[in-house]
């Protein structure tokens, strides 16, 4: 995509670019911006996650219990076939707490993440990845 600059600024311009047809999995992004001189500067790369639902075959329903939660998160889901599955804990910036990977079964798989009473009172992201593309992403509460 090409946009046209404002030309010289003494404000902050904004910019954005949506893509309406990111491809499934990960996608790279850069900026690349050219001065009126002809002199370009690249910015550094950025992913992000693409999962269409029409690609999660193996997670139907995902559980999450209790929510809030104190001291632990249980999950109950079905998958239709033998996987592994990552569980990540997030904060509200982003960061990674707490991953967990483990084996499921076909069928009913159930799962717990433990020892969470250390964890601030907030707002938390729970990422479900499998083949390190997100399935799912809920916000759980701690209390």
């Amino acid at each position: 995509m090409k946009q046209d600059g404002a030309g010289n600024s003494s404000i902050t311009r904004s910019y954005s670019f949506t893509d309406n047809s990111p491809e499934t999995g990960t996608n790279y992004y850069r900026i690349r911006q050219t001065d009126f001189d002809g002199k370009n500067a690249t910015s550094k790369i950025v992913t992000s996650s693409n999962s269409a639902k029409n690609n999660i075959e193996n997670v139907i329903e995902v559980n999450v219990f209790p929510n809030p939660f104190s001291n632990f998160i249980q999950f109950n889901f079905n998958s239709e076939k033998e996987s592994e599955m990552t569980f990540k804990l997030a904060n509200q910036i982003g960061q990674i707490l707490v991953i967990r990977t483990y084996k499921c079964d076909v069928g009913n798989n159930n799962f717990e993440i433990n020892s969470l009473e250390n964890l601030k009172k907030g707002s938390y992201f729970l990422i479900i990845e499998k083949d390190d593309k997100i399935l799912k992403t809920m916000k759980i509460l701690k209390l």
